[in-house]
């Protein structure tokens, strides 16, 4: 069983390695929507109900990379030590920080993606 999981495990991160980068890209670059309905909408007015559900499925991947990368990214970093209630506590403020930050991301992201587009890079650049 434990096999099994690392496996699917393994196959969500390579899932997350193209579907991040990629849909945040698209997002900042308004080739797409950053709400699934949206997306799913035109995708199935554009070329049907089963390009509609993978691009529903891709946002799903999309979606729970922003809380799951936060995740393993605090439990890599900070480490439990203790007693099971302790590691239980550390869990639980683990999930709420990264749902926070998943949450943070799709509220503000419209205007953080404004602002970085309108920095003034030819000044940097030279």
């Amino acid at each position: 069983m434990k096999r099994v999981l690392v496996g699917l495990a393994w196959f969500y991160g390579i899932q997350v390695l193209v579907v991040f980068p990629w849909h945040l890209g698209a997002i900042y670059r308004h080739e797409q929507s950053l709400w699934v309905w949206t997306a799913y909408a035109r995708a199935m007015e554009r070329h049907g109900q089963a390009d509609a559900l993978l691009t529903a499925y891709t946002y799903l991947v999309f979606y729970s990379s922003l809380i799951a990368i936060p995740y393993v990214g605090l439990g890599a970093r900070y480490r439990a030590a203790g007693p099971p209630a302790v590691k239980a506590e550390f869990r639980t403020y683990r999930i709420l920080i990264s749902a926070w930050l998943a949450a943070t991301f799709l509220l503000l992201s419209d205007s953080c993606f404004a602002f970085i587009r309108n920095l003034p890079t030819d000044v940097w650049n030279g």
